[in-house]
């Protein structure tokens, strides 16, 4: 009997063990699910950006394509250029304003010989400013793919949002504290055993409220704590973790109604 007895211990604890370690994997992967949604809300923010500079480049893009002042251009020289094997043309041009020459370098690639007149649009503040045809094609890729960036960034938030549905706990008022703006409520969960000894177990919650006589010490509440499962602080409270959530709000409590016992 006695050599049986640890045995008997050793897998009472196992058994004891096995929902804490599914517990903890799903606290795991809740974790790097936050991480990951996250990242990608990050992704969106940066998504727009490259939307607003591309909308700006493009505006821009739009007045210097109506002020530019165009004009022609004459050929004065070719060069020949050998591309992945393959033989091009690059024509340098000149164009005269204000009895003073200029010279511009075609980016355009040219099969055979480059046309001997082309026309251009200069900067009548600075004629040595050319605009760039190319420039509009860029900038609307830029445009197109800082959109497509953002739309599948949101797509992947919203797809690793949590869910909806309700994970109801049952609360009590264990200490107030009235601090700079309102006070701060304490909050002990029912549901967790008073002597488990994981950190994290969320045995307690702080509250901020400006409302200071909204909660009585002893008052039981519920409230759905899933929807506030993203929390960025805690702090220290009776050597635990507590969870410090901002975002409740006073109508997400329900107040317990304990029956009050008739005397004859």
């Amino acid at each position: 009997m006695n050599n049986n007895q640890p045995i008997n211990n050793q897998q009472s604890v196992i058994i004891r063990n096995i929902p804490n370690n599914i517990e903890d994997n799903k606290k795991e992967a809740v974790t790097i699910k936050q991480k990951i949604r996250k990242t990608f809300i990050f992704l969106i923010f940066l998504g727009m950006i490259i939307i607003g500079v591309s909308i700006y480049l493009l505006v821009d893009d739009n007045k210097k394509y109506n002020n530019y002042i165009p004009m022609a251009a004459d050929l004065i020289s070719s060069e020949k250029i050998n591309k992945s094997g393959i033989e091009y043309y690059k024509g340098t041009y000149k164009y005269v304003i204000n009895k003073k020459e200029y010279f511009y370098q075609s980016k355009k690639l040219y099969s055979t010989t480059p046309d001997k007149i082309i026309q251009i649009k200069y900067n009548r503040k600075d004629p040595n400013k050319l605009y760039d045809e190319n420039a509009s094609k860029f900038y609307f890729i830029v445009l197109f793919s800082g959109i497509a960036f953002s739309l599948i960034s949101m797509v992947i938030v919203v797809a690793l949002s949590p869910s909806k549905s309700k994970e109801i706990i049952t609360v009590e008022v264990v200490e107030q504290v009235t601090c700079v703006g309102g006070r701060r409520i304490y909050l002990s969960n029912l549901q967790i055993d008073n002597n488990a000894s994981i950190a994290y177990d969320q045995k307690y919650y702080v509250y901020f409220t400006n409302d200071l006589n909204k909660f009585a010490l002893g008052n039981k509440l519920t409230f759905n704590i899933y929807q506030y499962s993203e929390v960025f602080t805690t702090e220290v409270y009776k050597q635990k973790l507590a969870r410090v959530i901002y975002e409740f709000k006073n109508e997400d409590f329900t107040l317990i109604e304990i029956p009050i016992k008739k005397t004859n």
